[in-house]
């Protein structure tokens, strides 16, 4: 991206627009081509899902009309009680046989089975060379549901010669339970029933019982249904049953097998079983890539367009651009800024005016901040110049004697420390910005040697938000306040004094309040206290920078929008509030810009 990036910045502002102008249109054509392709996806595939509920809701409805015929089937043979307590077995055989055949389209075979276990069957012959290893089980199934119609899961049948479901119902001599009649279904009769309302290119059906057993399927037919391995013959994939038996009812994605597929599961219908349609995904490609190949087509016309008219128009509107940019080339260095003749009142016209505005403002802010380098340049060497208050010195240092006669060793280490750590900041020539951590620390120093010399007449109070330890601040900033608060505000005052700093951060400035309940400031004086010049240094004070001179050298640094403001009431205390840019080691300006 970053190669990109520089091999389009070196191209003329037409080469640009024209290729902004074709990519951005190029975009917008694709989007939409993309958006339609996919909506003309969607609804297709919504259709065919539409269509496929539709079908299994009327296949369902063919279902139960099945369960019907066969209810009807058992309810006439379930009837026919003489014929079994007849026992006459040619009679039985022959009467089943007939209404096997007249019922072939659903039954392949029916058996009476007596209470002493002896069959009767529609094909007794085969039935007496091959047997039925479920008869006992389906004898068994119909005393579960005493007087009605019950049907077991899919097995294998070698009367049927395959794969079948039986339906059983009781047979009844008056009260008395005396056998029982059972149909088995011919399921590949079912299924040729099912196929023309269910099967479609790529799309087949399955129905399973509540146990996931199956019913009915086209599994040879269709090769969309994953297979098991190594079975014979060919069978659904166990895994993939299980997952189709585990589905709610309604549409579902299937991407976890050989095709992506789409599942729509019907309601069970009244034997129990789930009818479920499956669709292959790519069906619906196919369909819309027919509409897609028409927006190929119409895609290629439009872009050899789009190419051939960009062009032109970027050529045409950037021409007067770059007639205008080759003038201003001609400008050399800030001694050699000349304005340019307007000759036209369009877009162009105005930025040329525009531009012979702008030469005048370079002129007035480079006289400007030469004016401004010259000024803070003054007020750096006058930090530079400052030096240690003499009394200040002394009072110290005879503080700490003071203490060392009355042997108050801890007092005297701390103030030594304290003593140390200010002049080592105060001479400290390497920046004049400093972290605000580095500048409380050093008015904590200050404080604790005034401490020591008032005899803790006053206290001072740091709550500044953490995240502003790291911010960068003008040297010395703080302290010529703490001092005035000390000299001027607390020691004319009876009583403890109390000084506050706390600062915040707010819209990216950073706000310290200085705040001490000294004897205030007179309003006549307060009016014009940041306006005056610097008073004459006084010998007893920590140094000769005063708040004057922090006013400005903020100002300097940061803009006339940052700076101090001092509201005071007289016998309750004054207030000042320092507004400073949040900035860290990697954003400091420098001292050249306005």
């Amino acid at each position: 991206m970053k190669t990109f990036f520089f091999w389009y910045r070196n191209f003329s502002i037409a080469t640009k627009q024209f290729i902004f102008l074709f990519i951005s249109t190029l975009l917008i054509f694709g989007s939409l081509l993309w958006n339609n392709q996919n909506d003309s996806e969607k609804l297709f595939r919504n259709q065919v899902i539409y269509d496929s509920q539709k079908i299994l809701g009327n296949t369902n409805m063919f279902l139960n009309a099945y369960l019907e015929n066969i209810q009807n089937i058992l309810l006439t043979l379930s009837l026919k009680d003489e014929l079994l307590l007849s026992e006459n077995a040619d009679k039985i055989n022959n009467e089943l046989r007939t209404y096997a055949d007249i019922h072939s389209s659903i039954v392949n075979t029916i058996y009476m089975i007596s209470m002493d276990q002896k069959v009767y069957s529609s094909h007794n012959v085969f039935y007496e060379i091959l047997g039925n290893p479920e008869i006992s089980h389906l004898y068994e199934l119909s005393k579960q549901n005493y007087g009605g119609i019950n049907w077991s899961e899919p097995y294998h049948s070698p009367m049927s010669a395959g794969n079948t479901v039986g339906f059983v119902s009781p047979i009844n001599s008056g009260n008395e339970f005396i056998g029982v009649v059972v149909i088995e279904i011919d399921l590949q009769q079912l299924t040729s029933h099912l196929s023309p309302m269910l099967l479609n290119k790529n799309q087949t059906f399955m129905i399973l019982t509540s146990t996931g057993a199956i019913v009915s399927t086209d599994i040879k037919q269709n090769s969309i249904i994953p297979k098991a391995e190594n079975e014979y013959p060919l069978q659904p994939s166990k895994s993939f049953i299980q997952v189709l038996n585990q589905l709610p009812n309604g549409v579902h994605d299937l991407e976890n097998f050989q095709l992506p597929l789409v599942s729509i599961k019907s309601d069970k219908n009244r034997l129990g079983w789930s009818l479920i349609s499956l669709i292959d995904e790519n069906i619906f490609y196919e369909n819309v890539n027919k509409l897609y190949d028409n927006f190929k087509n119409a895609a290629i016309f439009l872009i050899v367009s789009l190419l051939l008219s960009t062009f032109t128009l970027s050529r045409y509107f950037t021409k007067p651009i770059r007639k205008l940019a080759k003038e201003m080339d001609a400008v050399t260095s800030l001694n050699n800024l000349s304005k340019i003749p307007v000759d036209q009142y369009d877009e162009v016209g105005n930025l040329t005016r525009s531009y012979n505005e702008m030469v005048d403002r370079i002129q007035f802010l480079f006289k400007e901040n030469r004016r401004v380098e010259r000024l803070s340049k003054e007020y750096e060497l006058k930090m530079l110049q400052s030096q240690i208050g003499p009394h200040f010195l002394y009072n110290t240092l005879a503080c700490i004697g003071s203490l060392a006669k009355q042997n108050k060793t801890d007092e005297v280490r701390t103030t030594i420390r304290s003593l140390v750590g200010l002049l080592s900041f105060s001479f400290d020539k390497r920046a004049e910005l400093v972290t605000l951590a580095e500048e409380l620390e050093s008015l904590n120093y200050y404080s604790q040697i005034q401490e020591m010399r008032y005899r803790n007449k006053f206290s001072l109070k740091i709550l500044v938000e953490p995240e502003l330890y790291t911010c960068k601040i003008p040297k010395l900033t703080l302290q010529p306040f703490v001092e005035n608060a000390i000299f001027h505000g607390i020691s004319a005052k009876d009583g403890l004094g109390e000084i506050q700093i706390k600062g915040i951060l707010s819209r990216g400035k950073i706000y310290i309040t200085i705040r001490d309940n000294g004897v205030g400031i007179e309003k006549k004086r307060l009016k014009d206290l940041l306006k005056q010049p610097a008073a004459k240094p006084m010998s007893d004070r920590f140094n000769n920078i005063g708040m004057t001179n922090v006013h400005e050298r903020i100002r300097i640094y940061f803009g006339d929008e940052y700076g101090i403001r001092i509201k005071s009431m007289e016998g309750i205390g004054t207030v000042v509030r320092i507004a400073l840019p949040s900035i860290t080691e990697q954003n400091i300006p420098t001292k050249s810009v306005v």
